[in-house]
């Protein structure tokens, strides 16, 4: 596993990587099993290969690891942020935010939509929905206009 310092991505990037992605999924690039329901694990974010130091939680578009020994929880893009599986959130949040419906991005993006924003603002939300900017750069540009 690759000791590094986690990788900052926005919350939406992170909500979309953890409905989409499972665990299982990830964790198969890097050649670890994992179970496939509810159960005792071992823990995928330490060395632990004596005892099943976690609970495993699974539901629909819903899954996190209770780490025992850490007293943590992990969710699935937790595997991308702390660099066990070797993707970028970023590139893993394009991939899957390229293939959803407007309805979904704007499902996803709502929080967006509270704030009121004049015309000059929908050139930067267009680049946003095509991940041409970053959530935070459009926040920034949102909180300076």
């Amino acid at each position: 596993m690759i000791e590094q310092k986690e990788i900052i991505s926005t919350k939406l990037e992170l909500n979309v990587i953890d409905y989409f992605c499972t665990f299982e999924y990830l964790l198969n690039y890097v050649g670890v099993e994992f179970p496939h329901d509810s159960a005792p694990c071992f823990c995928p974010f330490h060395e632990n290969t004596k005892t099943r130091a976690a609970k495993f939680y699974k539901e629909e578009h819903n899954e996190h690891i209770y780490c025992f020994a850490e007293a943590k929880q992990y969710k699935p893009h937790h595997l991308l942020t702390l660099g066990i599986v070797p993707f970028s959130p970023n590139h893993v949040f394009s991939a899957i935010w390229q293939r959803l419906s407007d309805d979904e991005k704007n499902i996803f993006s709502g929080d967006l939509m509270q704030h009121h924003v004049g015309k000059d603002f929908s050139k930067y939300y267009n680049d946003y929905k095509k991940c041409k900017i970053r959530y935070f750069d459009l926040l920034s540009i949102l909180k300076d206009s």
